[in-house]
This record gives C-alpha cells, structure tokens and sequence, in this order.
C-alpha cells in the first residue's frame, strides 16, 4: 500500500573483503525507494538493541527488507537518509499476519563521529 510512503534514500554496502590480512572498505550504493518512516513509540524500543534506545530514533514500513549488520558474511547494515541525518537499520522483520504484508524496519541516528557524510551521492531508481 502507497498511500503513505514517499521517497528516501537508502544506502547499500556491498561485501567487505580483506586483502592480505587488512580490511578493504566496501562499496556502497545510494538508491531512491518509497518507504512510510515514524517516529518510534515506546513498544517499538522495546526492540532495540540496549544501546540504541538512548539516541534518535526511528521506524519504517515498506515493501523489501533493510540489510541489518552482518559481521560473520561481512555485511554492513544499510543506512537511510531522513530529515538531514544518516540512521542504521538496526531491525528488520517481516509482518505477513496482515492483509498488507509489509517490512517493518528500526533504525537508530548514526553519530556524527561516526558517519562524515551529510548528504546522499548519487541516486539509482529503484522500484521499490
């Protein structure tokens, strides 16, 4: 359902290697998908990783899963870019008990420290 969703934009990180011992950075991609974004309610934090119910927080739904971070195959979460800030899937779920069958997706805001780049590169559309 599309009643809700307007376009953002989501980054995607390819595969992180390692040459000779040393983590090589990976690559990303930036892409225009439609997706509703919230603000979380209190449920919604009960979700969360410990550490990321005291920073900024938010929820989305739409019709694909978010990458989630995945150390052991080398994958880093997707980032979504709302409001001027850079947030990190931290959550991803499917909901098939509705008639939408829908993602459901938890991000928490992404320190400045930790992320330098404030506005997105280049866009792909997607047809999500």
């Amino acid at each position: 359902m599309n009643i809700f969703k307007l376009d953002y934009t989501l980054r995607t990180f390819s595969r992180q290697s390692t040459v000779n011992g040393y983590a090589v950075i990976a690559s990303y991609t930036d892409r225009q998908v439609k997706l509703d974004v919230q603000p979380v309610v209190n449920t919604d934090l009960r979700e969360l990783p410990e550490g990321g119910r005291a920073g900024k927080t938010i929820k989305s739904y739409g019709d694909f899963p978010v990458q989630t971070a995945d150390v052991k195959q080398g994958y880093r979460a997707d980032l979504l870019f709302y409001d001027g800030e850079w947030y990190e899937c931290v959550s991803s779920s499917y909901y098939e008990h509705t008639p939408l069958r829908h993602w459901k997706s938890l991000y928490v805001r992404v320190s400045e420290a930790g992320y330098e780049e404030a506005e997105p590169e280049e866009v792909e559309e997607d047809d999500y």
